[in-house]
């Protein structure tokens, strides 16, 4: 039993929240071009759902994935990069 009353009707009603953009990131080496075609004609379904879902591949500087037939963002981090917690 509650002494102090509680209006629980807000828990009765769905949340909303707005969201902008969604980043779908395929971080790769890029050593297997065709396994990287084949990720990104995999998930490009998804973009057809709304335009603020956005693919993007991630690479490295030394690979170079062919960006005409991707379609997609492609970034590239450079080689001289090297994470403090990578093994």
């Amino acid at each position: 039993m509650s002494f102090v009353p509680i209006n629980h009707s807000f828990t009765k009603k769905p949340k909303l929240r707005t969201w902008g953009h969604i980043y779908l990131v395929l971080v790769t080496r890029g050593t297997n071009p065709e396994a990287v075609k084949r990720a990104v004609s995999t998930m490009r379904p998804l973009h057809s759902i709304d335009k603020r879902i956005q693919l993007i591949v991630l690479t490295d500087e030394g690979a170079k994935p062919d960006k005409t037939t991707l379609k997609v963002d492609v970034q590239f981090v450079p080689t001289s990069f090297h994470p403090r917690t990578a093994k």
